[in-house]
This record gives C-alpha cells, sequence and structure tokens, in this order.
C-alpha cells in the first residue's frame, strides 16, 4: 500500500528537500513528491502543486529561514490546511517557535541534524502508512460485510 507525502520547500533548500527525498522513498511504500521531480513544461504550475498536494497523504514541510520567506511554501501549508491534509513540519533548530505561525501548534519534527530527523520523519511516515493500511483493511471489510448482509436480505425477503 502506497502512502504519498508532498515535500514543501523553499527552492533555496534543495539540496536539503533532496536528501529527505532520497532517504525517505527508500521506505517501502512511502513515495514522496518534490516539484523539482515533475518537469512539465507548459502546464499551469499552480495546478500542478495543488494536484500534488491534493494526491498525497500528508504534506512535510521543511521549515528554514529561508522556507519562511517564501511565497510558495506559505501558499502550499494555506492549501493543505484547507483541504485538510495532514501537515508534518520538519524545523531547522535556528527557527524560533514564534515563527512557526499557523503550525504552532502542530507537533512537529525537530530537524538537528539530518540523520537524526530523516530517521524520524521515516519513523513517523511508515507508523502512518500502517495507520492508513488499517482504515483501509477496515473500510474493505465493513463493505464486504455490508455486501453479504444486503444479499443475504435479498434472499430472505425473496422467499
Amino acid at each position: 500500500m502506497v502512502y504519498k507525502i508532498f515535500i514543501s520547500h523553499s527552492g533555496k533548500d534543495s539540496e536539503l528537500a533532496e536528501e529527505i527525498y532520497s532517504r525517505v522513498s527508500r521506505n517501502n511504500g512511502i513515495v514522496s513528491y518534490c516539484y523539482e521531480h515533475d518537469p512539465k513544461p507548459g502546464r499551469d504550475i499552480n495546478e500542478k502543486v495543488k494536484k500534488a498536494i491534493r494526491e498525497s497523504d500528508a504534506v512535510v514541510v521543511l521549515l528554514t529561514p529561508n522556507s519562511l520567506s517564501s511565497p510558495y511554501v506559505q501558499q502550499e501549508i494555506g492549501y493543505a490546511i484547507g483541504i485538510r491534509r495532514q501537515i508534518i513540519p520538519v524545523v531547522l533548530p535556528s527557527i524560533s517557535k514564534q515563527n512557526l505561525a499557523m503550525l504552532k501548534n502542530i507537533e512537529y519534527i525537530d530537524f538537528g541534524t539530518p540523520e537524526k530527523g530523516i530517521r524520524e520523519l521515516s519513523n513517523h511516515l511508515t507508523q502512518q502508512q500502517q495507520l492508513k493500511k488499517e482504515r483501509e483493511d477496515m473500510f474493505f471489510g465493513a463493505a464486504i460485510m455490508g455486501i453479504f448482509a444486503f444479499l443475504a436480505w435479498d434472499v430472505l425477503t425473496k422467499k
């Protein structure tokens, strides 16, 4: 089962975003999306990004001094909140918690070192993937039971 994440970041932090992208995508069943990996010349960028966020299970926001001043990152956060996507802030130690704005009440991953931060992010995403699988399994099981109940009712009422 696939668990999709959108990595929101400033273009100035592409190297760090790429590190997250490549390391997290190694996890079985986790698919990462970075704007840089999806060139579509001639296509509306805003629509492409919004579609990628809609199709994601979560939005990982890399919060750095660069992303705090990036209108694109701020708009991606706003769009994700508006469509009720889970947001997972990844916060560099240099960022004051007062600068998190709408994200300050959301638990975040302290990205003290890339190794520790990526490991913690990977563990969290694996847990979220498992929860998604359990929800889908429950839904599928309930749907099957509903079909059998309907068929049984249909057979019993036709006698």
